[in-house]
């Protein structure tokens, strides 16, 4: 499921795990998500 939107490239922000086809990591997408489910 989501094995094929997550990527680890060494050659994009240092090998953190991204959304495949940006740049956006995906602890910024916790993060995010975990502030949008205090906030509600």
């Amino acid at each position: 499921m989501f094995e094929d939107r997550i990527i680890i490239d060494p050659e994009i922000r240092h090998g953190k795990p991204i959304i495949k086809g940006t740049r956006v990591p995906i602890d910024i997408i916790l993060i995010f998500s975990d502030f949008l489910s205090f906030a509600l």
